[in-house]
């Protein structure tokens, strides 16, 4: 099957981190997710007429109409869209997070789960959260499961990818915000903290949680009580019941 060169760098860019890296650039996939990232978007593929290819060619994107069986070989998806982009990674800086007068920031901290990143990063768009600061050693945040799982909140929500977590934790906290780590250890529940005030929740690993070190920079910690017999939940489950009490008490207190 003969690909154009624009679809062989699809199907690279959806396999390799870091050609994705050295690119700045990550496939998106669908109508829904093409339209919310329009603004990044470098060239698309269609293999159906869709109401987005002439969105794009308003705003002259290069678009390639291709065969079903190519957007079959090229998707990442068990039933293949009829639209497939390439879009640009947009570099973000931790002040992005700090523009708001009350920062509420999440920390993925070694998230394993694609799907967890992609959900965290929705729960933190719905809650109208600052962003999402994810460390080393979580998921790359353009695989495209995560991608996905985002629903586009990709786009809105921003994401600083550090390389140092435990600095940039440090860093935070001299800007007085103050950061709240999920620990199932915790004596705290996590309605008995105040997150009216600028904050960061820290997440970790979905099987060996927040290690010590980054425990020990945490201004205090949080659990969630499980009166039932399960032992705990997901990291996105967790972060999406105490970003929406720091949701709650925030609204009481506006």
């Amino acid at each position: 099957m003969q690909l154009i060169p624009e679809a062989r760098l699809i199907l690279t860019l959806l396999e390799k981190r870091k050609l994705r890296e050295k690119e700045g650039l990550f496939v998106i996939e669908g109508e829904k997710l093409v339209s919310e990232g329009l603004d990044q978007i470098k060239f698309l593929l269609y293999s159906q007429n869709l109401p987005i290819i002439s969105l794009a060619q308003e705003k002259n994107i290069q678009v390639y109409k291709v065969s079903r069986p190519v957007m079959e070989k090229i998707s990442s998806v068990e039933t293949p869209p009829g639209v497939i982009a390439v879009a640009k990674i947009k570099n973000r800086l931790t002040g992005e997070l700090l523009a708001n007068e009350n920062p509420l920031i999440l920390g993925a901290v070694e998230i394993q789960d694609p799907g967890n990143l992609g959900t965290m990063l929705r729960v933190v768009d719905a809650v109208a959260g600052s962003g999402v600061i994810t460390s080393r050693g979580t998921v790359d945040l353009y695989n495209p499961k995560v991608v996905r799982s985002t629903m586009g909140s990709i786009f809105r929500v921003p994401v600083i990818q550090s390389q140092d977590i435990a600095e940039t934790i440090k860093e935070l906290k001299e800007k007085k915000i103050k950061i709240i780590g999920s620990d199932l250890s915790a004596k705290k529940f996590h309605w008995d903290t105040d997150f009216t005030k600028p904050s960061m929740l820290l997440i970790g690993n979905e099987s060996a949680g927040l290690s010590s070190d980054i425990l020990e920079l945490c201004d205090e910690t949080v659990k969630i009580p499980m009166p039932g017999r399960a032992e705990s939940l997901n990291a996105a489950m967790a972060a999406s019941v105490i970003l929406y009490e720091a949701l709650r008490q925030r609204n009481l207190r506006g």
